[in-house]
């Protein structure tokens, strides 16, 4: 933001005249006078830098995948493991894997870890104690690409293994500088309009609803640049931009299909399996809105707490996915008419640029020899994001 003198600005509700141009508690206001999702992220704590950065960590999970089939005579099997696990670290001896396939038989037979090849430490070969605890009798065969539950043991006395902490990843985004002026002249500030008794205040509460339109839909259309610079305008990246670019589009969707009960199943549960338990909304358009009404949990049975830092304005709507995960349920305008949306609250912050969230820059009448009343209103805010690889899923060309 430019340098600018403070003795030809004032804000433009200071009775006492000081020269502080904070317009935030209205701009604030307008943030939380519809239920989409702006209205429903966080305020985070105020950033001092264009280029802003946070940290992120892996979450946990207890999900792995073969690479293989296992049929009933076979002791052993090949896994692929979900990011953030580490062979050496999270399969060894005494595990005991579960087939997560609940259309047959396949479920009960535990398979017990009594040995882990570690030759390649992204596919551990695993041998296998069959039909552990006889649940079935006799083993069963499981598919090529069979999705365990894996569940831990440890030896009596035994010593800890490899250390599973890991460096935090930094991610990073740009604070975006909105901006919507006016400039009225003196007669039509003197104008008397009825039941308007601050023309300038009227309008620019205006700038502010046209300003949160705009930031709604960057918030989910927005574009990250390069760090700004005097010759760079700094653009902030939204949800569609960190989903597809910045997590290599991991949970980007693209398969033209119903949407159905379930498909925003495995929106939501594939997202519980990679170990994210946060505060879950699915965002559709008007269209997929209806759509989803069927599916909805009656809300008389919880309470019901906004989001910290948000103005909550009604109980929302709350779909279950058929393994039992809850998501709010969001109609978001800003999303095309085939497109789910699916984030996690909890990872998810608007952040204001220090002590200018929102600011009014007023030029009273006659500065400068123009007879006339301006301001430039300029919103500045950045969206952080964290874990947008596991915690936050999109599916376009749904019908």
């Amino acid at each position: 933001m430019a340098i600018i003198d403070p003795m030809q600005y004032a804000s433009w509700d200071n009775i006492d005249e000081a020269k502080e141009p904070d317009f935030s508690p209205v701009l604030l206001a307008a943030l939380n006078t519809e239920d989409d999702l702006i209205g429903q992220v966080a305020i985070g704590k105020p950033t001092t830098q264009r280029k802003v950065q946070c940290l992120q960590k892996d979450l946990g999970t207890n999900k792995v995948t073969a690479n293989d089939a296992l049929t009933n005579s076979a002791s052993d099997v090949t896994l692929t493991l979900a990011s953030g696990m580490v062979a050496t670290a999270h399969v060894h001896v005494g595990c005991v894997l579960t087939d997560m396939e609940t259309a047959n038989s396949e479920f009960l037979e535990s398979l017990f870890v009594t040995a882990v090849d570690n030759s390649v430490p992204s596919a551990p070969v695993l041998t296998l104690e069959r039909d552990y605890g006889s649940m079935l009798g006799a083993p069963v065969a499981h598919a090529s690409d069979a999705v365990y539950k894996m569940v831990e043991s440890a030896q009596e006395a035994s010593r800890p293994d490899e250390d599973r902490t890991r460096d935090k990843t930094t991610l990073y985004n740009i604070t975006q500088i909105y901006p919507s002026d006016i400039a009225m002249s003196r007669n039509t500030l003197k104008s008397a309009w009825r039941n308007v008794p601050d023309v300038f205040k009227e309008s620019l509460e205006d700038r502010a609803i046209e300003l949160r339109k705009q930031m709604a839909y960057n918030l989910i259309h927005g574009v990250r640049s390069a760090a700004p610079s005097g010759s760079v305008t700094g653009t902030m990246g939204g949800l569609f931009w960190w989903i597809i670019k910045g997590a290599s589009a991991a949970r980007y969707d693209t398969t033209s299909e119903a949407w159905d009960l379930d498909v925003a199943s495995a929106m939501l549960d594939d997202t519980a399996d990679l170990g994210v338990t946060g505060n879950l909304a699915l965002c559709v358009g008007p269209t997929l809105y209806k759509a989803s009404a069927p599916w909805t949990v009656p809300f008389e049975r919880r309470d019901y707490t906004p989001t910290p830092g948000t103005v909550g304005r009604k109980a929302p709507k709350t779909i279950m996915s058929k393994e039992g995960i809850e998501a709010e349920l969001i109609m978001e305008r800003n999303l095309p008419g085939g497109c789910a949306l699916m984030v996690d609250k909890s990872r998810m912050w608007l952040k204001p640029f220090v002590d200018a969230a929102w600011v009014a820059y007023i030029t009273e009448l006659g500065v400068g020899g123009v007879d006339a009343k301006s301001a430039r209103l300029l919103a500045e805010w950045t969206l952080e994001v964290r874990n947008p690889a596991e915690a936050f899923a999109l599916h376009t060309n749904l019908t």
